[in-house]
């Protein structure tokens, strides 16, 4: 609420405010300083987390320097706290998830905010994101990014184990814009490919990566996210368990995270 200060020229004076925040949650507080006559002092947009149950912004899909990302973790995560978000969960291409002083480290630059380390499984043949997993899924192969897309081409069987693996292991997997495919058409799912109508072939997995900013930006595949939508859906009115959906930006630097 707003509260009258008098300051004279040239002088300071303390402005205390109390908040009162009836459910948990991260959240942007427009914060203003108007003279007599409503003219703008100051204004600033501070990031707010409150603690206890409630609605958490953050970003579930994010690479770095630690694999193709423009940007390091540190920036990234200055991006998101700027943004008012409370979590974000760095998914770099075939990245060790054993190895999370990386993040942990980038993150202790911010307070209030969680950073977690996962996985985006990257192939020719689809790509998926992994949380929660107590180590990389990625075939038996090791390397770099570039060496295990390289190497691992998991057909429908192999997907559909990995599933199973991560699901037992307690972990959730999503399969990332299953209907964006490169300008060569690598990236498609066995046995779907840009069929959404194809709800059959994979089950007993967490959800789907229905919006991916980064494929809706770039648009390379027409309708990539309509598709999803669809695909999702499809997939929940088989009954069978519920299908989460989820969107992130997939940004690959800290102007898109």
């Amino acid at each position: 609420s707003a509260q009258s200060v008098t300051v004279k020229a040239g002088e300071t004076a303390p402005v205390t405010f109390k908040l009162k925040i009836n459910d948990g949650g991260s959240m942007l507080f427009d914060l203003k300083l108007l003279s007599q006559s409503d003219l703008t002092v100051m204004a600033e947009t501070l990031p707010l987390v409150a603690e206890g149950l409630g609605y958490y912004v953050g970003d579930a899909h994010t690479h770095s320097t630690l694999s193709d990302g423009r940007d390091s973790l540190t920036d990234n995560f200055g991006t998101a706290v700027g943004k008012g978000h409370a979590f974000m969960i760095a998914t770099d291409h075939n990245y060790d998830v054993t190895q999370t002083f990386p993040i942990t480290q980038a993150a202790a630059h911010y307070e209030n905010f969680l950073a977690i380390t996962a996985n985006e499984i990257t192939t020719e043949y689809g790509h998926m994101l992994e949380y929660g997993v107590p180590h990389r899924h990625s075939g038996g192969h090791t390397g770099h990014m570039w060496e295990i897309m390289a190497a691992y081409r998991p057909d429908a069987a192999e997907w559909q184990r990995l599933m199973n693996e991560i699901i037992s292991e307690g972990g959730l997997c999503f399969p990332a814009h299953p209907f964006y495919f490169s300008n060569t058409g690598s990236w498609k799912w066995p046995g779907v490919g840009a069929d959404q109508t194809q709800v059959f072939v994979y089950k007993g997995f967490t959800g789907i990566e229905v919006y991916n900013a980064d494929s809706y930006a770039n648009g390379i595949t027409k309708g990539a996210t309509e598709k999803a939508f669809e695909w999702w859906d499809r997939y929940n009115l088989k009954g069978e368990q519920r299908y989460y959906g989820i969107s992130n930006t997939d940004g690959h630097g800290k102007d898109i995270v």
